[in-house]
């Protein structure tokens, strides 16, 4: 009783938490809940998501709450395991001190390589080598991003600009959908193709770039904005708007089939449309085809480049 139904309940306090009289004022609680999103751990599932909608369901019943179920949407996140693939123990000795890695890479790296690692949703594995990969994206932003300022440019070519358009959309719509790990890519994408057009890109795509590294690295995007010479902090503003003219061009619509009927279309850059690996797992992220489909990283595809992927199962 008091593990369970003390663990099951506390959200109601938090809509409430000096009322002594009931568990919440009645038309707040009707504000409030049901609550939103609730993600935990996996070992919640079973126990803690049970529990919680059986005694949110009781109190319903009772007439104490507005709502029969405690929560509108539920997610579960992986764990990060040791070097060796093993649950992290002092007794095994694979325990990733996050101070350690503090001191050597900084707050930015480590926590744009923790969104890297791998999807949200599932295990993965410590790597000491990979977050180096993620150390030198960062620097390698901050030297392009003072080139730029050093430079003079302000306004970038409309493929540079294009490519920092679209960077806005696809972060914007990865960090919805809880996807850290391909917005890292993007971001590493977006940078490439800086760095293949340098010559064309102006402050006015770094500022892009800053704003939407922000939410995964706001350390360097905050030094960004002030060579840009932003009197206003990243973390005063709002997110930028991109312009829906400047993906005309950079986006390429693929037509995603299985076994030859049309479950949806994916939006790619033009520069990848032609790269069937690419494809594949844009089409497999976004559409979520391991679920629904079964579609695996051994499913034979047949591709049309720019145009159509067919998974075969």
């Amino acid at each position: 009783m008091p593990n369970w139904a003390g663990s099951s309940w506390y959200f109601l306090r938090y809509i409430d938490p000096k009322n002594d009289k009931v568990f919440a004022d009645k038309k707040l609680m009707a504000k409030w809940l049901p609550v939103d999103w609730y993600n935990g751990g996996m070992e919640h599932t079973t126990l803690h998501l049970l529990y919680s909608r059986f005694w949110h369901r009781f109190l319903y019943d009772c007439g104490f709450v507005p709502t029969p179920e405690p929560y509108a949407k539920r997610t579960s996140h992986g764990v990060v395991l040791g070097p060796d693939g093993r649950r992290m123990s002092k007794s095994k000795g694979n325990v990733i001190n996050p101070d350690d890695v503090l001191e050597a890479y900084g707050a930015d790296t480590f926590r744009m390589y923790m969104m890297f690692i791998g999807p949200f949703e599932q295990n993965v594995t410590w790597s000491n080598e990979s977050i180096q990969g993620v150390r030198r994206f960062l620097n390698r932003a901050w030297t392009l991003s003072t080139e730029v300022v050093a430079s003079g440019r302000k306004t970038s070519g409309r493929k540079v600009l294009s490519a920092a358009h679209r960077l806005v959309k696809k972060i914007e719509e990865d960090l919805e959908a809880l996807k850290f790990n391909t917005a890292i890519s993007v971001y590493m994408e977006t940078l490439n193709a800086f760095f293949a057009d340098r010559d064309a890109v102006g402050t006015d795509a770094i500022e892009l770039f800053a704003a939407c590294l922000f939410p995964c690295a706001p350390h360097l995007a905050e030094e960004i904005g002030e060579v840009l010479g932003n009197r206003k902090r990243l973390y005063e503003s709002k997110w930028p708007v991109y312009d829906e003219n400047m993906l005309k061009d950079a986006l390429a619509t693929i037509v995603v089939q299985v076994n030859g009927k049309v479950r949806g279309t994916v939006e790619v850059c033009t520069e990848r449309a032609g790269d069937e690996i690419f494809v594949k797992n844009e089409a497999v992220s976004a559409l979520n085809m391991r679920e629904k489909y079964n579609i695996s990283d051994d499913t034979r595809t047949i591709f049309l480049p720019g145009k159509l992927i067919n998974f075969i199962g």
